[in-house]
């Protein structure tokens, strides 16, 4: 893969799930094989893709961003998490573990056309710090089952499922200030 200036970057994919997305050499079917390699061949940026469903094989993956960060050989890496939605439980954990940038990938398999467009589209507004300003605090997922789940309000006690319109347009930005439910919370029982 290379950059607009030219120069080829190392990287390594974690993605648990994947039938291809890259050679077999960039691409790490386990979170402890995706330490070995980074560590072994210290990229320049480690992609993790975080599977379904969202708890708790998802703390697997926060520990792996975690001991990235606090390696002496990975720390300087470009962690990049790739998460199936935005969740602001997820995005306070990713923040605390030092990931760089958080992103909803494309749908479908990723060649490495694909990647290096993903990877270029990158910019200020998918660093982690940056969603959890715009997030609402109240944003959270609930499992349904082993493989779904559903986006809920917490300041509506977790009853109030969001979707559409309101998700995107108040959820998921600077506007959930507005938000009566943000403003008078109905957290108690």
């Amino acid at each position: 893969m290379t950059d607009e200036l030219g120069t080829t970057q190392r990287y390594i994919v974690c993605d648990a799930l994947s039938g291809a997305g890259t050679d077999q050499k960039g691409l790490c079917r386990s979170p402890l094989i995706c330490l070995e390699r980074a560590i072994e061949n210290v990229p320049d940026m480690i992609l993790i893709r975080f599977p379904e469903p969202v708890d708790p094989i998802h703390e697997i993956y926060v520990e792996l961003c975690e001991v990235l960060k606090r390696n002496r050989r990975t720390r300087r890496c470009t962690v990049t998490a790739l998460i199936p939605r935005k969740d602001r439980f997820l995005i306070d954990r990713l923040h605390s573990a030092g990931v760089d940038y958080a992103a909803t990938p494309p749908c479908g398999e990723m060649d490495d056309g694909k990647m290096l467009a993903f990877l270029n589209s990158l910019d200020e507004r998918h660093r982690v710090h940056y969603w959890r300003e715009t997030l609402c605090p109240y944003l959270s997922s609930v499992a349904l089952d082993e493989s779904r789940t559903m986006i809920v309000c917490g300041a509506y006690q977790n009853r109030m499922v969001l979707g559409g319109r309101r998700l995107h347009e108040l959820c998921e930005t600077e506007n959930h200030i507005g938000c009566e439910y943000f403003q008078t919370p109905r957290i108690g029982s």
